[in-house]
């Protein structure tokens, strides 16, 4: 240590800082995660607690609100995004279709297909839907957040989110 440093300890310019968990209580209580159980992987008969991580677009399975066809459509969006994301992990660089200019390569096959699916896909669901359908799979945001985002009615919402993900089933044939 050097002799500021020192000098700062001795006259208790160093305080205790309790720090807060910003760990798996603090994803719990925001409502990130959900506790439940299920088997043990490594023992059938027994049954462990886990935490996973709650899907918007599966709650609103659950509830009611979209059908199981509607659903998958969600899982398939998601599924494309990853895609056609490829290695750069940005979800904000869909569609752009082009690679990051320090690569020397461009995108891989399947990214290009990944692309052109996702291209499509919004084309055929618009653009009122597009924002809407981004939100709930892509951001992982909750029918209250995309109330509080939109400034709209929560029974709107659900109606757009139903409307946008039957316009993806249409898309897909599901």
């Amino acid at each position: 240590m050097n002799a500021i440093t020192q000098r700062a300890l001795r006259n208790g310019m160093r305080r205790q800082v309790d720090v807060p968990d910003y760990g798996p209580n603090i994803r719990l209580n925001r409502g990130e995660v959900e506790k439940t159980e299920g088997p043990d992987p490594d023992d059938i008969k027994r049954t462990v607690k886990r935490a996973k991580r709650v899907v918007a677009y599966e709650v609103l399975h659950r509830a009611g609100v979209l059908t199981d066809e509607q659903r998958e459509a969600c899982d398939r969006y998601l599924v494309e995004a990853e895609r056609a994301v490829g290695r750069s992990g940005r979800a904000d660089v869909i569609g752009l279709g082009g690679a990051d200019p320090w690569r020397a390569f461009g995108p891989s096959d399947q990214q290009l297909r990944a692309l052109v699916s996702m291209r499509n896909v919004r084309a055929a669901i618009g653009c009122q839907y597009r924002a809407l359908v981004d939100m709930l799979i892509l951001e992982n945001m909750s029918v209250r957040d995309i109330t509080k985002r939109l400034r709209t009615g929560r029974d709107a919402v659900k109606t757009s989110l139903q409307e946008a993900t039957t316009a993806l089933c249409n898309h897909w044939r599901i």
